[in-house]
């Protein structure tokens, strides 16, 4: 985009929804991009553009921006809400500046961790066009909604078909996962919960799934430069306490889905940027 123009689009960010089942196996939430959107037929996270107006009152955070965005991303293409107080269980990963396309500096991706098999509701209707139905078919293990799968981290890194982009994020992952679930459950009274069957996970709720661990952990977080979380936040069992767990459930949809954003797509956006046009 030319230097006379006025810049709407400041970067990029990529949120990743891992899952560690408890047996130190570790997947990633993934979809099959469209050929809607850049690097088509690629197997990705969620991501999207940030625009200038995320990024505080002058539009130079874009760090900021990026979270904010990559919360939304993942809400628009997968259905999963991450609440507000979960928020702070977000955590940074890595990024290979060569495939941030404003430049070094900004491109920012996100992880967050599941320690159950969480509900995947699906894509919302404007970012449908950016996914491809059936396109994870027979990888790794169906999210249910016929988008996205999840798909163990180090099959994922042998996939020819996995975004660059995603691999550094990914390795990065699997460094630090083991000392990510220990904290959390050496610092509290909980069991590592059990991979469920797969007759689990399609006749039980992710609310009854979670239960079985006795003391449910929620989400994992680690602080700023990548670093491993020293007080890890965790939740009891709803089978225990009556507390219900928080996740991306079909009930809280008109609850807790914030209003969609005006211009979501990111094909779009992508290819005015790419073109450099002005909207």
């Amino acid at each position: 985009m030319g230097r006379g123009k006025k810049q709407k689009n400041v970067g990029s960010c990529g949120m990743y929804l891992f899952l560690d089942d408890g047996e130190e196996n570790y997947y990633l939430l993934v979809h099959r991009r469209s050929k809607q959107v850049s690097e088509s037929n690629m197997i990705s996270a969620p991501g999207g553009i940030v625009e200038k107006r995320r990024c505080g009152d002058d539009g130079s955070d874009i760090f900021r921006g990026a979270r904010v965005t990559a919360l939304e991303e993942l809400r628009e293409e997968t259905g999963f809400v991450i609440r507000e107080e979960e928020e702070k269980d977000l955590f940074e990963l890595p990024v290979s500046p060569e495939y941030a396309w404003w430049g070094e500096g900004t491109h920012f991706n996100f992880g967050f961790v599941c320690y159950h098999w969480p509900d995947i509701p699906g894509p919302e209707r404007d970012s449908l066009h950016e996914v491809i139905w059936g396109g994870m078919d027979k990888i790794g293990t169906a999210a249910g909604d016929g988008y996205h799968s999840w798909v163990n981290v180090r099959s994922l890194l042998e996939n020819e078909d996995l975004m660059p982009a995603c691999r550094k994020p990914c390795e990065y992952f699997l460094e630090i996962a083991p000392a990510l679930a220990e904290r959390v459950f050496t610092n509290t009274t909980a069991r590592k919960p059990a991979m469920p069957t797969t007759q689990d996970r399609l006749h039980s709720s992710p609310r009854t799934t979670a239960s079985h661990s006795g003391i449910w952990a929620r989400r994992a977080r680690a602080p700023p430069q990548y670093g491993v979380p020293s007080a890890p936040r965790v939740q009891p069992s709803s089978s225990v306490s009556g507390v219900t767990p928080r996740s991306g459930h079909k009930e809280d949809e008109e609850s807790c889905r914030p209003l969609k954003r005006p211009k979501g797509s990111v094909g779009r956006a992508w290819k005015a940027a790419e073109a450099g046009a002005e909207t």
